[in-house]
């Protein structure tokens, strides 16, 4: 019975092992991405995809500063392209935007919870369809599919 109970043990051993280094090798890769800015570029591209889907038209994010350890998101150049079928150009632009948010929320909600934000050199370009309908209208999903 010993003999099996040791196979057992060891089996296990081994098997926490490969699990504690596995671990530990996407911590490290986790910790070499966000030290080098790939978190950041990742991120740029989800919420311009996010932004997008949500407004109905592409949204473009310039450069993304994510600071996990300080809950601070910090972007520049965003803009919002003109609804189809308005005058060419964009919509709305951002010079620059900081969003404080608090990290532990994250994981016990598992959402972001929006603490602070600041928006700078904000412009906006309202533009009025033939059809009567104003583009920031678009902004709802249910006049979009109207």
């Amino acid at each position: 019975m010993s003999g099996l109970l040791h196979k057992v043990t060891s089996a296990t051993f081994r098997s926490v092992k490969n699990t504690t280094q596995t671990c530990l090798s996407l911590v490290a890769f986790g910790v070499v991405a966000y030290a080098f800015g790939a978190v950041d570029e990742v991120t740029r591209a989800l919420l311009a995809r996010a932004l997008a889907a949500a407004l109905g038209t592409p949204v473009s994010v310039g450069a993304l500063e994510l600071s996990l350890v300080a809950g601070r998101l910090e972007c520049s150049r965003v803009s919002l392209s003109q609804y189809p079928g308005f005058p060419g150009g964009e919509a709305a632009s951002l010079g620059g935007a900081t969003v404080e948010f608090d990290l532990s929320e994250v994981f016990r909600r598992r959402a972001v919870v929006c603490a602070a934000a600041r928006l700078r050199d904000v412009r906006a370009r309202v533009a009025r369809h033939a059809s009567g309908v104003v583009n920031f209208a678009l902004v709802d999903p249910a006049a979009r599919a109207a």
